[in-house]
């Protein structure tokens, strides 16, 4: 890969595709463990554990960058059957060979309320290394099994220099 970034994007797609093996795991279940948020959007369990994964992966390979995603861990700390539903799906695809090589994971509950709660941390307009996440891009549709994606863009002061999209 010949670019400035290839490491930031090797790291993406790592990240990116065991995001999305993740989310299709459930994408054909009745119960996708979807709640309502303040705004009326649905939010699923895979929002969640993808926001998570995302985050815990960035962090990993640049601690000094910052993320900013669209979820918030408080229905999750208020739910713990919710929770336990997230830390499930994060926890099918952890036994996998590849996982290591691709993502980071939490490593606890807490930890994966603190990863996607970091989301909301950072502002986009920040100075430095920003890393946007839309963890189920379509989430309506993502009900229905239908069409969504996976976004990631990273932010250099501000201005997008590379950015990557699953669907």
């Amino acid at each position: 890969m010949d670019s400035p970034y290839a490491r930031e994007l090797t790291v993406a797609i790592g990240a990116l595709q065991k995001a999305a093996k993740l989310s299709q795991s459930i994408v054909s279940s009745q119960d996708k463990g979807a709640i309502e948020k303040e705004d009326l959007s649905p939010v699923t369990v895979a929002d969640f554990a993808v926001q998570a994964l995302l985050t815990a992966t960035i962090k990993h390979a640049f601690p000094e960058d910052h993320v900013v995603g669209e979820e918030d861990a408080s229905d999750l700390r208020k739910n713990p059957v919710l929770m336990e539903r997230v830390w499930e799906l994060l926890s099918r695809i952890a036994s996998d060979h590849d996982t290591p090589s691709l993502c980071q994971l939490p490593t606890t509950r807490e930890q994966m309320c603190d990863l996607i709660d970091e989301c909301g941390a950072s502002s986009p307009g920040a100075s430095g290394r920003t890393w946007i996440f839309d963890p189920i891009d379509g989430t309506k549709t993502y009900l229905r099994g239908e069409l969504y994606a996976i976004n990631m863009a990273l932010l250099l002061d501000g201005e997008q220099v590379a950015g990557i999209v699953g669907a």
